[in-house]
């Protein structure tokens, strides 16, 4: 059963640093286009990648990763559980708090076809620092999901 249970989290971390990934480097790539169809590209299937990878992978790696951890005997107080978990949970609230609604105004902004303000919120600097920190804070996650070594 732990086999069974290792394998779904791995499979699922895999699946959600792959969405993640290319989310972001498509999130990059439309902030960085001149071409307003290049960055409506961009932002489609960077809320694609989200939408159908990212989100329900971060779901089944998480109760994976808890089922895991009971199912292996790892002290449930060991600090990269903690840290892992907090992170996640920062990630997570970013995700629920603000990068939805951030998402809505942009895809509002590119159906009315207003590329000005769709670049505005692309570029505004207070969320592309969000977006950096929570970039260390996956591969912080990740860190320590693998090497756990506090």
């Amino acid at each position: 059963m732990n086999v069974a249970i290792e394998l779904v989290h791995i499979v699922s971390a895999i699946v959600f640093a792959a969405g993640y990934i290319a989310a972001n480097v498509l999130t990059e790539l439309a902030r960085e286009a001149e071409d307003p169809a290049v960055r409506r590209v961009g932002i489609a299937l960077s809320g694609w990648f989200g939408r159908w990878l990212v989100i329900p992978s971060a779901i089944v790696a998480g109760i994976s990763g808890l089922l895991l951890a009971v199912a292996l005997s790892y002290p449930l107080s060991a600090r990269w559980i903690w840290l892992s978990g907090l992170l996640s949970l920062g990630v997570v609230g970013l995700a629920v708090a603000l990068w939805r609604r951030l998402d809505e105004r942009l895809e509002a902004a590119i159906a009315a076809d207003d590329d000005a303000a769709a670049l505005a919120i692309l570029r505004d600097q207070r969320y592309v620092a969000i977006a950096r920190a929570e970039n260390v804070a996956v591969f912080v996650i990740v860190v320590l999901m693998v090497t756990r070594p506090l």
